[in-house]
């Protein structure tokens, strides 16, 4: 597996130990993206562009299952 996408799956890996399908359920990205800044200990784990990076992926990913 090549360096970057093993670093990819960490960042992903440790961005889903803070953040569950609950999280989802926000009214808005704003707000999620505020409730996961916001999860005890994610900012030790992932910078602060990590986070916001994957909290636009995801969220994304996710409502686009949603016409």
């Amino acid at each position: 597996m090549g360096a970057v996408k093993a670093l990819m799956m960490d960042i992903e890996e440790k961005f889903f130990n803070h953040v569950s399908e609950e999280d989802y359920s926000c009214e808005c990205f704003e707000e999620f993206e505020s409730n996961v800044l916001n999860k005890p200990g994610i900012q030790k784990d992932l910078s602060l562009s990590d986070i916001k990076d994957m909290a636009s992926t995801t969220w994304n990913e996710y409502w686009s299952n949603y016409p």
